[in-house]
């Protein structure tokens, strides 16, 4: 990531010199400085905007896990795929009581969280709809309270990563806020 994260900076600042190279070199043919530094000022602003989006791909990566069912999980895994976000890993999904069918997510049982949060590493928790947040916070405080794990309502990931939000985790808690007087979309 390290090395990554260089041949952004060393890439940009390479870009910057091309830029400023062009810039001069146009400027000395015809006495143009308006045009000159218009156009290095635009080349700039795409060379920053490029820098800044290969530092944010860069990041550290965070291992996230579904609290939910394999469908859910199945979604979030295709629409990481499908988007240009790179940052966040699936990892898999914890069941809970009503959904213990096993399929190619599956890690563990709710009951199992702290085991399942150190052995893969799990930055990053996603609480689904249709699952009991008594049950997880309860799970959460009980045997995970000095692990570096966070916790995030799947709905509230959808909306900050891909600006919108799954059909299936629209509720009517998702409505109130939305028809909220002081909300301001």
């Amino acid at each position: 990531r390290a090395w990554a994260r260089s041949r952004a900076v060393l890439g940009s600042v390479f870009a910057v010199a091309l830029v400023v190279v062009v810039a001069l070199i146009a400027d000395l043919g015809h006495r143009s400085t308006p045009v000159a530094i218009g156009f290095t000022l635009a080349s700039l602003l795409v060379i920053v905007g490029w820098c800044y989006a290969s530092l944010q791909q860069t990041g550290p990566l965070v291992r996230i896990a579904v609290i939910g069912s394999g469908a859910t999980a199945g979604a979030l895994a295709a629409e990481l795929e499908a988007s240009s976000i790179r940052r966040y890993v699936l990892v898999g999904r914890i069941a809970t009581e009503a959904d213990l069918e096993p399929d190619d997510f599956l890690l563990g049982r709710l009951e199992e969280l702290h085991a399942l949060v150190q052995e893969h590493g799990i930055d990053l928790l996603l609480l689904s709809g249709g699952v009991s947040r008594i049950d997880v916070f309860d799970e959460l405080a009980r045997t995970c309270q000095y692990l570096p794990v966070r916790l995030c309502e799947l709905c509230a990931f959808y909306e900050e990563n891909f600006g919108h939000i799954p059909i299936a985790e629209i509720n009517s808690a998702w409505f109130q806020c939305i028809l909220h007087p002081r909300h301001n979309p």
